[in-house]
């Protein structure tokens, strides 16, 4: 028995969103690997990860966005890319709004020296990434059959 994909979802709006998750990691990505620095100064003032492993993890991130950018477009590794990037803006709006429960006045670090700064627009912002990523996500749900 083989399930289909379940999802109604015009594949225009995949293809809108796959350019917009597209660009937006990879333009993320790149603003931070050209200036990681500036990114670790960023992460650490949502005082949230521990320090010593503060320039590991934002290495680590810098990677996943740049890969996820690419990996998108990959049909076998769509639903898993999107997948990914549905969990790291779960994880975005969760220190987006920890800083905000802690009066923290910061800047988001998404961009370099040209990000927002942490609030309510853009949690909004990355709210639309995420409904992007589950739509991507529910285009390409994995197959299973039974045999």
């Amino acid at each position: 028995m083989t399930i289909n994909n379940p999802a109604k979802i015009p594949k225009a709006l995949e293809i809108l969103c796959l350019i917009v998750l597209s660009m937006v990691f990879f333009f993320s990505g790149l603003t931070k690997f050209l200036n990681p620095q500036q990114f670790v100064v960023d992460t650490y003032f949502y005082h949230i990860l521990p320090v010593p492993w503060l320039n590991m993890l934002c290495m680590i991130l810098i990677m996943l966005e740049l890969t996820v950018s690419a990996s998108i477009w990959v049909p076998k590794l769509r639903a898993s890319s999107s997948l990914l990037i549905a969990g790291m803006m779960l994880m975005f709006i969760i220190f987006i709004f920890s800083t905000m429960i802690r009066g923290l006045n910061i800047s988001c670090g998404c961009f370099g020296k040209s990000s927002q700064s942490a609030g309510w627009s853009k949690i909004a912002e990355n709210l639309v990434l995420l409904l992007c990523a589950v739509t991507v996500f529910a285009r390409n749900l994995p197959t299973r059959s039974n045999k």
